[in-house]
């Protein structure tokens, strides 16, 4: 029996590396490329459906769904288009076919049987319904193209990743997949209206580009390996400079891990304080767990002060948002150095559900990064950045300077 969600996903990543390999190699930069609008994948020159049958061989009867689609559309379509079955099946061969009317006709042959049902009943006659007209001119703008199997697809993906300009390496590549795959992800999930659902290769180098908003994803791992994901991340990841408000949210599987998670906390806190001039400035931890009393003594006994704003007697979101006084060091003569002094605390540290209270009180940090947590908070306009199955190790490899 087939495991039904497996080859759904597996094909949705098929859909989502076809959907790569368009975008760059469409013509112009400012061609538009959509998903999930007319059908998987279309723009003003063709609409393709892409099907992905990786246990099944070929028969004309298993792509005649996949047809009348298009067909149903090709009749009401303003513009006439090339119309595309873009499918994997296990017997066949990269190959495009066409057809003539007599081509069509038998990819649409359908039987009545005894007792069919209403459903089946309902399809057999509107397939019987379409004019011989139609057929014969859909017949001329359409292309059945037999496709490259998931790995071999997905290596092209690579490869047309790694030919761009903004690519040095093929670990670069690797990088860059594991985003635009996210990102045209993204697009289809967060667009109820289908209209919304377009992507240029110039937006997509943009975004690439655009240090606003970056999110690392270590799905890396699984391609090359934890070795070569952790190198690469390195070379990639921004480390939070000590001058600008950052944002740390702790996701709820790495805050379990007490131990790991407080030498992530207080090593990262220590390299912040360590030399700091004067306009250094505390990171902010958010961590989704209800209790952080240990991460917290943690902290105590490595003499690290902090802001929680006594989450732990009564929450208090002003006291929490206070900002944190800091004091200049002076030399013999009292002339005051670029060097810190003393700081009222270094560090902010509080509950996901504490700081979902104070919100709207808290200023806009400078950037946000996100650790192995699906609750983001939607900042607009600052870097974000995430990474998700890290362990806590791993992070401070990545944070460490």
């Amino acid at each position: 029996m087939e495991d039904g969600g497996y080859y759904a996903l597996k094909g949705f990543d098929f859909q989502i590396d076809k959907t790569i390999i368009e975008i760059f190699s469409a013509s112009l930069d400012t061609e538009e490329i959509s998903i999930e609008r007319i059908q998987d994948l279309n723009s003003d020159a063709f609409v393709t459906q892409v099907k992905y049958k990786e246990t099944q061989t070929y028969s004309a009867s298993k792509i005649r769904d996949p047809v009348v689609q298009p067909i149903n559309e090709f009749t009401t379509a303003i513009t006439k288009k090339i119309y595309i079955l873009y499918c994997y099946f296990s017997d066949q061969e990269e190959t495009i076919k066409t057809f003539d009317i007599t081509g069509i006709e038998n990819i649409l042959e359908i039987k009545l049987h005894k007792n069919c049902s209403d459903a089946h009943q309902k399809k057999y006659d509107s397939i019987k319904s379409i004019p011989s007209a139609v057929k014969n001119s859909f017949s001329a703008n359409f292309q059945l193209i037999f496709a490259p199997n998931h790995t071999a697809q997905f290596e092209r993906a690579l490869q047309i990743i790694t030919d761009q300009h903004f690519c040095t390496s093929p670990s670069d590549a690797s990088f860059y997949y594991c985003y635009l795959a996210d990102h045209l992800r993204r697009l289809v999930i967060s667009n109820a209206d289908p209209e919304l659902r377009t992507c240029t290769r110039k937006e997509l180098v943009a975004v690439l580009t655009d240090k606003k908003h970056q999110i690392f994803y270590s799905t890396l791992a699984y391609m090359s390996g934890r070795e070569l994901l952790l190198k690469t991340l390195k070379r990639h990841f921004p480390k939070p400079p000590p001058q600008q408000n950052v944002v740390c949210f702790i996701g709820t599987k790495l805050a379990r891990e007490t131990l790991p998670l407080t030498h992530l906390i207080t090593s990262t806190i220590e390299q912040q304080f360590k030399k700091p001039t004067y306009d250094v400035h505390p990171i902010t931890f958010v961590i989704n767990l209800d209790n952080i009393i240990d991460i917290k003594k943690g902290l105590l006994l490595r003499n690290i002060t902090f802001n929680d704003g006594y989450e732990a007697i009564q929450f208090n979101s002003k006291q929490f948002n206070r900002r944190h006084i800091s004091l200049r060091k002076t030399n013999a003569n009292g002339r005051a150095l670029e060097s810190l002094g003393q700081i009222s605390y270094q560090v902010r540290i509080i509950t996901l559900s504490n700081f979902n209270r104070c919100f709207a009180d808290c200023a806009t940090p400078d950037r946000a990064y996100y650790f192995d947590t699906d609750t983001l908070i939607e900042y607009t306009d600052i870097p974000s950045f995430q990474i998700n199955d890290l362990t806590c190790d791993e992070i401070w490899q990545l944070l460490k300077r």
